[in-house]
């Protein structure tokens, strides 16, 4: 699992990666919330928005942020494509949007979630004590 993260940054960039972390989960669970409004939507539009929804709070909350990056833009690759059904408003709907929000991700995803995520209390760094041979009892 360690090695899907490269550094967390600290600092500056550190909360930078948390606002652009941030803005992104909200709205890509802004635009999911649309898939579970209505009372006739399909299963696939129910799985599309659940899947958005989980994918948004964990960009959020910095859990899992490769995984979480890569499934968001998959899945808004996929409704750009008419793979999956597209929410009604939609955040996404231009070429313009979707290369925008794809390079986002991209850069989340290989940058990596900084230091203010869970995944930097989980995975980050650690400090390691090593004992000194000669002041240890024989």
């Amino acid at each position: 699992m360690r090695r899907l993260f490269t550094v967390f940054s600290t600092g500056w960039p550190g909360l930078a990666l948390l606002l652009l972390r941030g803005v992104f989960g909200i709205a890509l669970v802004i635009d999911s919330s649309g898939y579970l409004r209505g009372l006739n939507t399909p299963l696939s539009g129910w799985l599309t928005g659940g899947v958005g929804m989980a994918a948004g709070g964990m960009l959020l909350l910095g859990l899992l942020t490769p995984v979480a990056g890569s499934v968001a833009g998959i899945g808004i690759l996929g409704v750009w494509l008419s793979w999956l059904p597209r929410s009604v408003p939609s955040l996404f709907r231009s070429p313009t949007e979707v290369l925008f929000s794809l390079l986002i991700l991209q850069t989340i995803v290989l940058v990596g979630p900084g230091a203010f995520s869970i995944d930097a209390r989980l995975f980050g760094r650690r400090e390691i004590i090593i004992p000194d041979l000669d002041s240890s009892p024989r």
